[in-house]
């Protein structure tokens, strides 16, 4: 049941979503307050599921991640705004996947490293 978790978790499309609240915040001119400490929230749960997976299945579903998450943004964001200007709106989007999918495979690394080092320590 984690790893249904844990990979449904790893196909929410976290980088449109990103960009979506921030745009839509933009438009009604206010601050995206909540904005980094919920990715950052997201990073660390979805990283931390991650342990549960196979690496072959995370990256599968990193991979899912980026092409929903560029899919949705060429479906619901503006190309012809300034908001995404030097790279352009679907750049924009796939860094911010790629730094999300980074994000959650270095709390994967550590979270997978801290609890190899707590079995050692147990045995």
């Amino acid at each position: 049941m984690i790893r249904i978790v844990s990979f449904g978790c790893s196909l929410i499309p976290a980088a449109f979503l990103f960009h979506f609240y921030e745009y839509s915040q933009h438009l009604r001119q206010e601050d995206a307050n909540f904005l980094f400490i919920a990715s950052l929230l997201f990073v660390a749960i979805a990283g931390i599921l991650s342990t549960k997976i196979d690496v072959r299945f995370l990256l599968a579903a990193n991979l899912v991640h980026l092409v929903i998450s560029v899919v949705l943004a060429m479906s619901f964001l503006p190309a012809e705004t300034s908001w995404f200007n030097p790279v352009g709106r679907d750049i924009a989007v796939a860094l911010t996947a790629i730094l999300f999918i980074v994000g959650i495979w270095i709390i994967r690394y550590v979270s997978l490293s801290l609890q190899s080092s707590r079995k050692k320590t147990n045995a």
